[in-house]
């Protein structure tokens, strides 16, 4: 999933935690004497893990925080994927679209095994009036991803004004890949005159060849290779963990001001360069955000909420395979120490929520995520050749939340119900972006309180 990863990158800017005014300390089981409860909720990253990448988020945000000794613990399943995004102009395009290429003689000549071999289809061309910059015909490739995360999130209430909370994804890819090869009229054309000319091994083998054009490249440039049939690829590995502190900077009877920062360590399993097709769990950086939500309460049950953060990607060095031009990303040169630095980015939202019916609350919300484009240095090869490993690495989405949240904490009070839970349903849908994943994503959590 950072390409912010997708990825899809599980790397989401926004942090929920919602207080719950809760006793401290041996005084919780006496919950049933308390007025009010509030409850935590942290949101998660994108659904598909995509190292680096922006996605939707898939929670609401809070501006409050856990009483002091008291803590939360809360289990998410996020169901997501990848099979739609959003392209460099906004427009809705497939996941493997930069697989859909036009490919000329030159490069159907070059895809040839020996130096014999290109010669003698150069020659043919050559003596049949064919030029080198013609179209051959058209590279074609579907990429499809489901993803199933599994996320525990444990959060204390440190002090009455400070919350830390730990955020463990674990993620179950599912990868679908198929390629293929449309010939243009005029390569169709060819394979007519070498039959006619009692050559048809030789269409044969040129049919072969552009029907798998990808997979025999894939093969070339010393990559896994795939399978054939192409078929699914399932993986599960933990994600990028993620340590939350929420400090609240202010707070009066309608108002509500928290401080937030995280810090994202690098333990998901980062991008296989000798995969053609692989969707990480993490970008194999630390990142670190910091950000403000404001709360305020327009009535007894309705209240508004905003949200501003910034994150910063730190630089590193990793291994790549460096484009050798910029059409395509396979390539057969590797640099072990490429300087990466991957965009920072700005998060920003607005939301409400509104208790319906007896402990029933509505949630909307909407979010608006912006990442530069991702910067690449080497000394191995050619500079501008880096370049083309930050193309289309910059990042734009605007994202809606809808969600529905019951508690039996009222029930718990009256002594109805053994435990004081909370549930919550949401979905995330893309609205509209750039270099982002279209697909929406839903999400079962449930809470409880000790």
């Amino acid at each position: 999933m950072k390409s912010r990863k997708p990825g899809p990158g599980f790397k989401n800017r926004d942090v929920n935690l919602t207080q719950a005014t809760l006793p401290k300390g041996e005084d919780f089981m006496r919950l049933h004497k308390i007025s009010a409860i509030f409850f935590l909720l942290l949101s998660m990253g994108p659904p598909v893990g995509w190292g680096g990448n922006l996605s939707a988020p898939v929670s609401f945000d809070s501006a409050d925080i856990l009483p002091k000794g008291v803590r939360n613990l809360r289990y998410n399943s996020i169901l997501g994927g990848a099979n739609d995004k959003f392209g460099p102009t906004g427009s809705v395009v497939g996941v493997g679209d930069a697989m859909n290429l036009e490919v000329s003689y030159q490069r159907l000549i070059d895809g040839q095994n020996t130096e014999e071999e290109r010669g003698i289809l150069q020659g043919y061309l050559e003596r049949h009036d064919r030029g080198m910059d013609g179209i051959a015909g058209k590279t074609t490739g579907e990429v499809n991803v489901a993803v199933d995360a599994q996320v525990p999130i444990l959060a204390w209430g440190i002090t009455d004004k400070w919350t830390m909370a730990m955020v463990v994804p674990v993620v179950t890819i599912q990868t679908h890949v198929d390629t293929g090869f449309v010939a243009s009229n005029d390569l169709q054309k060819i394979a007519t005159q070498l039959v006619g000319e009692g050559k048809g091994f030789k269409a044969k083998e040129v049919k072969q060849k552009t029907d798998a054009a990808i997979s025999d490249k894939n093969d070339k440039y010393g990559y896994d290779p795939l399978p054939r049939p192409l078929t699914s690829r399932e993986q599960t590995s933990l994600g990028d963990i993620r340590l939350i502190n929420k400090i609240q900077l202010a707070k009066k009877t309608d108002y509500t001001l928290t401080f937030v920062n995280e810090l994202t360590l690098p333990t998901g399993r980062t991008v296989d360069i000798d995969q053609a097709v692989d969707v990480a769990t993490g970008d194999g950086q630390f990142d670190l955000s910091l950000g403000a939500v404001a709360a305020y309460r327009l009535s007894e049950r309705s209240s508004f909420w905003s949200r501003l953060g910034y994150t910063w990607q730190v630089s590193d060095r990793v291994a790549r395979r460096v484009p050798q031009d910029g059409d395509s990303s396979l390539s057969p040169d590797l640099d072990g120490q490429v300087i990466r630095d991957l965009g920072n980015s700005l998060y920003a939202s607005v939301g409400g929520s509104v208790d319906i019916y007896k402990g029933i609350v509505l949630k909307g919300q909407y979010a608006f995520q912006y990442k530069g484009a991702d910067e690449y240095e080497g000394d191995k090869y050619e500079s501008y050749r880096y370049d083309f490993l930050g193309k289309n690495t910059k990042q734009r989405l605007h994202s809606l939340q809808l969600g529905i949240n019951y508690s039996t904490v009222s029930l718990f009070r009256q002594k109805k119900f053994p435990l004081p839970l909370d549930f919550n349903l949401i979905s995330a849908i893309p609205l509209a972006g750039e270099n982002v994943v279209k697909d929406s994503s839903v999400v079962a959590e449930a809470a409880v309180f000790f």
